[in-house]
């Protein structure tokens, strides 16, 4: 299994010191339930942030961060469904690439009610309806291709 908590997989030690530790502690029984290594983005802000818009689950000033971006090495459905199981928040964002190709990444965060949406082209969209599913699968199945 990958090893989700050395430091040098996270942006910074600074990141993780301003990040809600029940959140390590969920992702990884998501992770042992995916069974997939898992690569934390390591972009700056990706995990906390003391800038930026204070209703974001990253935000960290009087508060933990407790939210994660990352990129599962799986089918992006298999680690959103499981994802479901174990977080609040959840969002696929098809527009972003890892390792020099087109990856999908997944966001996830400990928010105590169920959100669910994904980002296309740099806009976002909320998954409401089972029509909106279906579009959100349809468009995880092309951008996987």
């Amino acid at each position: 299994m990958y090893n989700l908590f050395n430091v040098k997989n996270f942006p910074s030690q600074q990141e993780v010191d301003m990040t809600d530790p029940q959140l390590f502690k969920i992702f990884n029984d998501y992770s042992i339930d995916l069974g997939y290594n898992i690569y934390p983005n390591n972009a700056k802000g990706s995990l906390a942030r003391d800038y930026g818009d204070s209703n974001s689950r990253h935000y960290a000033i009087g508060r933990l961060s407790t939210a994660i971006d990352f990129f599962p090495d799986c089918s992006i459905l298999r680690a959103f469904f499981t994802a479901l199981r174990y977080f609040g928040g959840v969002g696929l964002y098809v527009d972003t690439c890892f390792r020099k190709r087109k990856w999908v990444m997944l966001h996830c965060d400990l928010r105590d009610y169920q959100k669910i949406w994904y980002r296309q082209e740099g806009k976002y969209y909320t998954v409401n309806t089972n029509a909106d599913y279906w579009k959100l699968i349809d468009l995880v199945k092309k951008e996987s291709l």
